[in-house]
């Protein structure tokens, strides 16, 4: 026997249900108790028939101790074998002077196009007018322009970065510009390419040789550095010469360092996305040669925008004291670049640059908490407001009493309607005109004019207010009649609004007019259709006008209503009518599960899942780099194919969640951004929201277990041991975790968010350095990649279907390790909590009980959709009840004007 029945000795629910049972293998209990906390005992999960399984404590440590030490000596392994194999990549990459011979031969095979030079003078015309001083500039720069898999007529060597198999072609996986780099001696070290078309948001792209060769060459130094560029100005000195003992350090190796060199008449190093720590031998290399001492002061130009951003002031941070651990005198310029549109220092216009403050490190570092603060929580709002509303219930008798005075307050403006917008700007006009009859010298009468209309009753033909006119008022109601909704939707955009709320009846045809959007008429690009039931859109018109864009997925099959449905279990899978387009959409399902991105590891492929995929990994022919899912559709892939197809359509219907990310930074980008999606200019787009109510609500929810809280906790005083010295507040949540509350904490629903955080105490100053060690720190290698695989198309003929086959045994096996994997990792629950302690985020923690145990529950604002609407040029909410307050609170953006159709 493998079991002993406990009956009335179960140490877990202490006898009160008697089928309770311990393992004589493994030692665990299991006990169907739903409520028990016992205290020597740990949770660990539910087996097949229901039973908690629970292990005591003591045990436990034993396997936490092994498991740890255990996962230690593999990270060890794993990184000594990436450090060999670094070590014998980089003794057989090229030295400096080979990469410039074999960087000037591809060079000289290359021309500027137009439409590039175009675009160069454009961005160099900030320094001069002179065509030819910025032509001048652009041949010193090196820019020459690269088609997709630019071919070369004289062939370079193949271990050149970025140079293919045979040294006949570039790797570059689109059209753009070839950006070189050069060091302080003039010789290239390395290059990155611009990008016409961002490839999944990556505007530049650092090259390197194929994927599958061994030792491939990478961008990467002898030394293991990326390269980083050196300018000196040429050009006419624009500001004044005591600031020419200054050294400047700006993000990107190409066109902002070298502007910002001509236009501030300083050297000028520029490193891409300003991580100028990962080059430190390079960085100290070019400051001794521009002789840089104790005296010299370095400015640091940052980006606009970049205050906000805290994972590149987790960048700058490891910069910034690596330049002061030195000795040097650091600066931050500021011209109050606070947002991406405040410009940076190559983009902001010349009599700004006077205005440049140099203000110290501890000043900058203090702004941008204050303004990552202020970012996320308005002031004079506490904490409260923000979190337990997320979980609490609405009063309902107050709720009745407000929709009653929201009702009788309609009732009073329609009854003076008459006062509308029309009689406003007439009394308006005449009020005005008269201060001019004439120009002599008169004493002005103030004239009295009627308050902005609430209500306006629009007829054919009459104006249409702007958003101007109601600064500081409350925006107003519009009625017109039936049949004139796509007018008066056209003739608010017009007029200059970004958002309109259709509250219009149910059976009144919103739904109906989406699908007569004419967007030539309307002057957009693009127009949108979302909905979270866009999949069985009940509208015809829009179902057969609107494309849908679909979401990875393993199969849909019909409900018992005839509805599509995503097949999540092998019983719907079986019965799909639409073949599914993902054999791996499982595993991006778990990471969301657990709080992490796709993107794990550090990979030239789209995601670390899909590099792991058959139909990623071979290619639709042998001269072709193509992956099959991006050109062709079959089962179990075709996704990004689709996805494309769907995009390139002029009307798409599709979840909000669904869309690209809006390209809200047009200037540079560079291969460190992590973003899942491409990015999308949503500025001359229409969208409509079906049901607004429904798709704004904006948040998101991730739950911890003892189990990830210990995990996690682990791997950060592991990695940063200084910063978790800053957690210990948070050991009061693990003693919660285990069983253990604080006294008169609490009820029998668990710990709301404002017992925890007076639980919790003052929040960590270095809150930043905690964030961006999360960062570093979040699991990788969690994606099984295949082994052995073989390119089909590079073999015999008659070994193809063989090699297809063992392609396919080790990419599925690869998948069920990635799944067996992901299921085991921990959650992502330290990050939001931080973000919400700190003040930083909007959100909520609470302790619950559930079927699991006890875990701690974190709900925060989803701020994607929040930038989605925030980024279309034209949004209109459709939703009879939605009320505009909760829109301007939950989504932070301007109050919409709100119409009604009346027949």
């Amino acid at each position: 026997m493998s079991w002993r029945r406990l009956g009335r000795n179960c140490p877990i629910c202490g006898g009160l249900r008697n089928d309770c049972r311990e393992s004589l293998i493994t030692n665990l209990i299991h006990c169907r108790h739903l409520l028990a906390t016992p205290a020597d005992y740990i949770y660990l999960r539910d087996d097949r028939l229901g039973f908690g399984m629970w292990q005591h404590k003591d045990s436990r440590q034993d396997f936490i101790d092994e498991k740890a030490e255990e996962r230690r000596r593999e990270k060890q392994y794993k990184y000594e074998a990436y450090q060999k194999e670094l070590k014998e990549a980089q003794a057989q990459s090229l030295s400096v002077e080979e990469r410039h011979n074999e960087i000037s031969l591809v060079l000289e095979q290359l021309d500027l196009w137009s439409v590039h030079r175009d675009k160069l003078l454009k961005r160099f015309s900030v320094i001069t007018e002179d065509v030819q001083e910025c032509n001048r500039l652009i041949e010193e720069g090196g820019y020459k322009s690269v088609s997709q898999w630019q071919k070369l007529k004289v062939a370079v060597k193949d271990s050149l970065p970025g140079v293919k198999l045979g040294g006949q072609s570039l790797l570059v996986s689109g059209d753009g510009i070839l950006c070189p780099i050069k060091n302080e001696k003039g010789l290239y070290i390395g290059w990155q390419v611009r990008l016409d078309k961002p490839n999944q948001g990556n505007k530049y792209l650092w090259l390197a040789g194929e994927r599958k060769r061994a030792n491939r060459p990478t961008s990467h130094l002898r030394s293991g550095e990326l390269p980083i560029a050196i300018f000196a100005p040429n050009s006419k000195i624009l500001i004044e010469s005591k600031r020419n003992n200054t050294i400047g350090l700006a993000e990107g190796i190409a066109f902002k360092p070298q502007i910002a060199a001509n236009r501030l008449g300083i050297p000028f190093i520029g490193a891409s996305s300003g991580n100028f720590a990962r080059s430190r031998q390079l960085l100290k290399q070019y400051l001794d040669f521009l002789g840089c001492d104790k005296t010299t002061e370095i400015v640091w130009f940052v980006d606009a925008g970049a205050i906000t951003n805290l994972s590149v002031m987790g960048v700058y941070r490891r910069s910034i004291d690596l330049l002061r651990s030195w000795g040097y005198k650091l600066k931050i310029a500021w011209w109050k670049q606070i947002r991406k549109s405040d410009g940076d220092i190559d983009e902001i216009p010349t009599e700004k640059l006077e205005t440049i403050e140099y203000i110290s490190v501890e000043q900058f570092l203090q702004l941008a908490r204050q303004e990552q603060s202020e970012d996320h929580f308005p002031p004079g709002k506490q904490s409260q407001q923000y979190g337990p509303a997320i979980e609490q219930e609405p009063d309902w008798t107050d709720y009745a009493a407000y929709m009653a005075a929201e009702e009788e307050e309609e009732k009073v403006n329609e009854a003076i309607a008459n006062n509308d917008f029309c009689l406003w700007l007439k009394a308006k006009i005449r009020g005005l005109s008269n201060h001019f009859k004439g120009f002599a010298t008169r004493e002005v009468q103030e004239t009295k004019i009627d308050k902005l209309p609430r209500v306006i009753k629009w007829h054919p033909g009459n104006p249409l207010p702007t958003p101007e006119v109601y600064i500081g008022e409350p925006s107003p109601r519009i009625i017109f009649p039936k049949g004139y909704r796509l007018e008066v939707q056209m003739g608010l955009k017009k007029a200059g609004w970004k958002i309109v709320w259709d509250s219009s009846p149910t059976g009144t045809g919103k739904s109906y007019d989406c699908g007569l959007l004419d967007i030539d008429k309307a002057g957009v690009s693009t127009a949108w259709y979302l909905d979270e039931n866009h999949r069985n859109c009940s509208t015809p018109v829009v179902k057969q006008k609107y494309i849908d864009l679909e979401p990875r997925h393993e199969g849909q099959y019909l409900d018992r209503f005839g509805k599509l449905r995503l097949a999540s279990t092998d019983e719907d899978k079986a019965k799909s009518v639409v073949q599914a387009n993902c054999m791996n959409a499982n595993l991006f399902a778990l990471l969301k599960q657990q709080g992490w991105h796709a993107e794990l590891t550090d990979t030239d492929a789209p995601n670390a899942i899909c590099a792991s995929c058959i139909h990623h990994v071979e290619k639709t022919s042998k001269n072709s780099n193509s992956a099959r899912c991006s050109v062709f559709e079959g089962e179990g892939f075709g996704y990004r194919t689709q996805r494309i197809s769907t995009l390139q359509e002029k009307y798409i219907r599709a979840h909000l969640t669904s869309l690209p990310e809006p390209d809200d930074e047009p200037g540079d980008r560079t291969d460190d951004d992590d973003r899942v999606n491409s990015f999308w200019d949503y500025s001359n787009n229409w969208a409509y929201i079906e049901e607004a109510g429904k798709s704004l609500t904006g948040i998101q929810s991730i739950e911890a277990k003892l189990s990830d809280f210990d995990r996690q906790m682990m791997t950060i005083a592991t990695n940063y041991p200084d910063l978790f010295s800053q957690l210990k507040p948070l050991n009061i949540l693990r003693t919660i975790l285990e069983g253990s509350f604080p006294e008169g904490i609490g009820d029998r629903f668990g710990i709301n968010h404002d017992e925890l955080i007076k639980l919790l105490g003052k929040p960590p100053e270095n809150i930043i350095d905690l964030l961006a060690a999360i960062l570093e720190t979040q699991p990788t290698g969690v994606i099984a990649e295949p082994t052995d695989i073989v390119d089909p198309n590079a073999i015999d003929k008659k070994w193809r279907n063989a090699a297809k086959t063992a392609n396919r045994v080790s990419c599925r096996e690869a998948s069920h390790k990635s799944t067996q994997t992901l299921n085991t990792i921990y959650a992502n629950w330290l990050e939001p909590l931080l973000k919400i302690w700190a003040r930083l985020e909007s959100g909520a923690l609470r302790i619950c009980f559930t079927h699991d145990g006890i875990k701690l529950k974190i709900t925060t604002k989803n701020h994607r959709v929040t930038e989605i609407l925030k980024a279309f040029g034209f949004t209109v909410l459709l939703d009879a009840t939605l009320n505009k307050k909760v829109i301007k609170l939950s989504q932070r953006v301007t109050s919409p004007t709100r119409l009604q159709n009346r027949t």
